[in-house]
């Protein structure tokens, strides 16, 4: 008689076209800072690891006082050491 299988080590992320994703639970965890803007360029969500790299550098990081905000505002040149204007202009070209 064969043992049992074993439990996968991954569960897939969806099992099917009807399911949703909750990206903020993946998105919050992310160990490296991270920001998601729209296609114009606005701050949509920022997750705790840029928050924690930000207020080395600005005062005022915090989640509401960044979203809405243009990406331009937090990413001014390409010298940023969190979010480089070069990464920004790529990501928004695609």
């Amino acid at each position: 008689m064969n043992p049992p299988a074993a439990p996968p080590l991954f569960a897939p992320l969806f099992e099917g076209p009807t399911d949703v994703f909750d990206y903020s639970s993946v998105f919050s965890v992310l160990p490296l800072p991270a920001i998601l803007i729209d296609s114009r360029g606005t701050i949509v969500d920022v997750n705790d690891a840029y928050l924690a790299a930000a207020t080395k550098t600005e005062e005022s990081a915090s989640t509401d006082a960044l979203i809405g905000r243009p990406v331009w505002d937090v990413a001014p040149d390409d010298n940023d050491p969190i979010l480089p204007k070069a990464m920004v202009e790529q990501a928004l070209a695609s």
